[in-house]
């Protein structure tokens, strides 16, 4: 159910101190809508998650890769050969991080002796590897790096091959996971940045603030997360602690781990903040260009008056962007080119632009239509011409004005 947000001067400072906060990775509407999820007086508790929520941008997750295996490297002799292999199904998040890790300084210097591979069934001399690297981007439970781990292909690789050293390559990892596979597995090294339990009585984030923040913050994760309907059928509801209860807070830029809390993520009958589905971050890419303020720029820069009711009431302003082009004779790859679009969204103005009668089938010719609303926003933005400051207006004239009545006198 959606609660209306109420803007006052409070509310807007809090919205702008949680922007930097979330590393400019979201757009404050963004957050607005995400807390309309919540009742007025939880919003509070809301905003107090997205304190100590962690977002990790590209350049940062690149950063961290390279700080981890350039640590990790120093155990490795510089001549031995290393097997990096990503754990997890082909697609996943395990296979999504090799292309950062591949541009990082810490690779690139022992790129000639790194074997970066999905099969171990399929390297060439695979005796002469003395090392294993797995990689993922984050590790909660750990339950999944055991489950891959002791797979029959993995151990009789290992066996086989005499691999003299193992070790784990992530960008964070749940405190608890750690434990889990260092407890089964001790000769394996883990190099990841370690995160507590954002519930845990002695090290939660929320023990810093003031006295009760905790459990106010676990009533509040428990009043909304139990409810966020799941997306698949084998419960009706998401785990309100995330995945395996890993009461993560964190999300990537290529996406949020299901250890996160539900109430970050969920989708169905819920607005993301950071969705998990890339349906769902698909779906906001197109909404966001779909916007007005979106097109407003490139508007104003092609001498597009934007700002006529009447004309906005049967035209947005990248159906305008695009007549006006088109106007002009121009290709559709110039359209996509200055506009940004993609061919599936040029097409689909197109098909608006046809149904509207502004273009002919051929999305090529104008009609008559479109003709009189460009010829009508041309004469419009000459009237507004006149009154914008230019460089023309501002200069300073060397000419001296005398009038001709003052006071009613001559």
């Amino acid at each position: 159910m959606k609660n209306d947000f109420v803007y006052n001067e409070n509310s807007v400072r809090q919205i702008e101190y949680l922007v930097p906060r979330l590393k400019y990775s979201v757009l404050p509407t963004k957050i607005v809508k995400w807390l309309e999820n919540f009742d007025d007086e939880d919003r509070i508790h809301a905003m107090d998650i997205l304190q100590v929520f962690e977002y990790v941008p590209f350049a940062e997750f690149m950063y961290r890769l390279d700080s981890h295996l350039k640590e990790l490297l120093r155990l490795i002799p510089i001549n031995d050969k290393i097997i990096i292999i990503p754990f997890g199904k082909v697609g996943k998040s395990g296979t999504l991080v090799t292309y950062p890790l591949r541009n990082t300084k810490a690779y690139k210097s022992r790129e000639s002796q790194i074997c970066l591979t999905h099969d171990l069934q399929n390297i060439e001399d695979p005796f002469t590897y003395k090392h294993i690297i797995f990689l993922d981007d984050f590790i909660g439970s750990g339950n999944t790096f055991l489950t891959e781990f002791t797979l029959p292909a993995i151990q009789n690789f290992i066996m086989a091959n005499n691999i003299q050293s193992l070790f784990i390559l992530s960008v964070i990892i749940m405190t608890e996971g750690k434990q889990k596979i260092e407890s089964r597995y001790p000769t394996i090294k883990i190099f990841a940045d370690e995160r507590h339990k954002v519930f845990n009585k002695t090290h939660s984030p929320f023990v810093a603030f003031e006295k009760d923040t905790l459990i106010k913050m676990q009533n509040f994760n428990t009043k909304y997360g139990k409810n966020i309907p799941a997306d698949y059928k084998k419960s009706i509801y998401l785990p309100h602690l995330g995945y395996d209860n890993s009461e993560s807070l964190v999300s990537f830029f290529h996406g949020t781990p299901n250890n996160t809390l539900p109430i970050i993520y969920g989708h169905h009958h819920w607005t993301p903040l950071f969705p998990r589905s890339a349906a769902v971050r698909m779906k906001d890419a197109i909404k966001l260009k779909k916007e007005i303020a979106y097109s407003i720029g490139i508007c104003t820069r092609l001498n597009i008056n934007i700002y006529n009711r009447n004309i906005l009431s049967i035209l947005s302003p990248d159906e305008l962007a695009v007549l006006f082009l088109k106007g002009k004779g121009y290709e559709n790859i110039f359209l996509c080119q200055i506009l940004g679009l993609s061919r599936e969204e040029l097409l689909n103005i197109y098909l608006v632009l046809l149904r509207k009668k502004c273009i002919e089938k051929n999305y090529i010719t104008l009609t008559n239509k479109a003709i009189l609303i460009l010829k009508k926003l041309k004469k419009e933005y000459f009237k507004e011409r006149i009154r914008n400051e230019n460089e023309t207006n501002l200069l300073i004239k060397n000419t001296l004005y005398l009038p001709q009545l003052f006071n009613g006198n001559t």
